[in-house]
């Protein structure tokens, strides 16, 4: 883990979080064969970052792939996951414990941030840019983020590995990769991204770099990649289209105002976050958390959350 960052605001991408318990802990269950692994994973994550970070940690949950603004605006996006077949049991320890960790985050006095046309990563966007002032970290295995690694916002990207979890910061990212977290939001554009069904022929992160070398840039048009050599001219002109496209998709929005989102999300809908503290938990809310802990069997939990609870509301 890496070393606590005073005042800072804990992004976790809830929903990445949550699906990789599961498999994490696929075996877990109580003693009557219901499914524990999910809120077991979640839980003792979020209260080891509580221990290395303190309390201002936000929850930020996806919408429906088939909701996201991406999918009304490109219907092909993740239209590749739809027709994967669902495993009943997957879909049923989901049914079972997804209202559980809701139920136990606002026990403990946390938020859960969830928009019906937002995916997480656009609102941890959202919250990063808002609290820009302040200290940022984010906890999610999506690179997608890296385009928000600017001063003050580091990642924690989870391995599963004995040698812990990662923490990327724009140097990190420059260094692993070869390229500026500035012009993340278009590599990965230009790369492509088939796990998003967002790919063009003849496109790739060896080709991505290339072109970002040669000076392309997507935030111009087409007749302003001033400088360009006439190689790579030819080679994105048949392109620009699904290219911008792609781009638009690939690169998060970072204010309410943004036009891809305007019409739907309120100006003010994340004004509260700078300035976001959880609430104390009530002695009924401690209850409620326990009795969580109980019925799923999750015991081995117990010693942690007394610890939480003991150092009340200070930091670490």
């Amino acid at each position: 883990m890496p070393k606590q960052i005073s005042d800072a605001l804990v992004l976790v991408d809830a929903s990445n979080l949550f699906y990789r318990s599961h498999w994490a802990h696929v075996d877990l269950a109580t003693d009557e064969g219901i499914p524990s692994g999910m809120i077991y994973g979640f839980l003792y994550k979020l209260l080891l970052l509580k221990k290395e970070h303190g309390y201002r940690i936000l929850f930020l949950w996806d919408c429906s792939r088939h909701n996201s603004w991406r999918r009304l605006e490109y219907p092909p996006y993740k239209a590749k996951r739809d027709d994967k077949p669902k495993d009943p049991d997957f879909v049923t320890a989901i049914d079972i414990q997804l209202p559980q960790i809701r139920k136990a985050l606002s026990a403990l006095g946390y938020r859960n941030v969830y928009h019906d046309k937002l995916e997480a990563d656009d609102l941890i966007a959202l919250c990063a840019f808002a609290n820009r002032r302040g200290q940022t970290v984010i906890f999610s295995r999506d690179q997608d983020m890296f385009q928000l690694l600017h001063k003050g916002v580091t990642q924690i990207v989870p391995t599963g590995r004995e040698t812990g979890d990662q923490t990327f910061n724009s140097n990190t990212v420059l260094r692993k990769y070869g390229v500026a977290v500035s012009d993340w939001a278009q590599y990965l554009a230009l790369g492509g991204d088939s796990a998003d069904n967002v790919t063009l022929p003849g496109m790739g992160p060896k080709t991505a770099i290339k072109l970002l070398n040669a000076g392309v840039n997507l935030k111009r048009t087409l007749d302003k990649q001033y400088g360009l050599d006439p190689k790579s001219t030819a080679y994105i002109t048949p392109r620009w289209k699904g290219l911008k496209r792609a781009y638009r998709l690939t690169s998060l929005p970072l204010r309410t105002t943004d036009s891809r989102i305007s019409s739907f999300v309120e100006p003010d809908f994340l004004s509260w976050v700078p300035t976001y503290q959880p609430d104390t938990p009530t002695p009924s809310n401690r209850k409620t958390f326990e009795r969580i802990l109980d019925n799923f069997q999750l015991a081995q939990l117990k010693g942690l959350a007394k610890e939480y609870y003991r150092h009340g509301r200070k930091r670490n």
